[in-house]
């Protein structure tokens, strides 16, 4: 399961949306119609024969109106390209899907210039005149409890907003109760990415309450 929080400064409240597997996707449409649905992934393919696979046309039947790609796990388990996750984003945009592109690094004990070099080449392909959302997901935070300094972040979403101005950049990677104050206070991130912390009803609902508290003070 993955689930998004998004600020909504206007409507004054946080957009949630959920992601959870394909399987649980056509029971979800009983849920609160202030919560959207998301898929955890698509087929690069619009049909034909490709056994397993489910396609962005499905996805729109079911409800879904985001869809994540580019997830660290599938760049490395199945050895998606930069090239499939276009593919896929492709797929979802013709489908009026809106894509959650997940990027970031691996090593963090490299030079910083390399670090975000690596990141923005995995967005290279996607077009800088749509609007879509960004998650910046470091791989080596992912799980592990550990997060990038505040500063880095920051450094981090700028950059990508600079380049992408029209997409909204999210924050994931060991996103907790602890922390997410810290990270909500960057202005260049415009919401969450999480996944472990929204299997916990509990811990979700702190984070969920935090951000809409953040929201009403300002």
């Amino acid at each position: 399961m993955k689930q998004v929080l998004q600020k909504k400064s206007i409507s004054g409240s946080v957009h949630c949306v959920i992601a959870p597997s394909y399987l649980s996707l056509p029971y979800t449409g009983e849920l609160p119609s202030t919560i959207e649905r998301a898929a955890q992934n698509c087929s690069p393919f619009p049909s034909g024969s490709y056994t397993g696979e489910i396609s962005a046309s499905w996805l729109l039947e079911v409800g879904c109106k985001y869809c994540i790609v580019g997830h660290s796990e599938r760049r490395k388990h199945m050895h998606e390209s930069d090239q499939d996750v276009m593919q896929k984003f492709l797929q979802l945009t013709e489908n009026t899907i809106t894509p959650i592109v997940c990027v970031g690094e691996t090593d963090p004990s490299q030079n910083e210039e390399d670090r975000l070099s690596h990141i923005l080449s995995q967005l290279s392909l996607l077009p800088k005149d749509q609007t879509f959302l960004i998650a910046y997901e470091p791989v080596w935070a992912i799980g592990t409890g550990v997060i990038p300094s505040t500063s880095w972040i920051s450094t981090v979403s700028k950059e990508i907003s600079n380049q992408f101005p029209l997409c909204e950049v999210l924050y994931g990677g060991s996103v907790n109760e602890s922390n997410m104050k810290d990270i909500n206070s960057i202005l260049s991130i415009q919401g969450f990415l999480i996944g472990g912390a929204s299997l916990k009803v509990d811990v979700f609902c702190t984070i969920l309450k935090e951000m809409e508290a953040a929201m009403n003070e300002k």
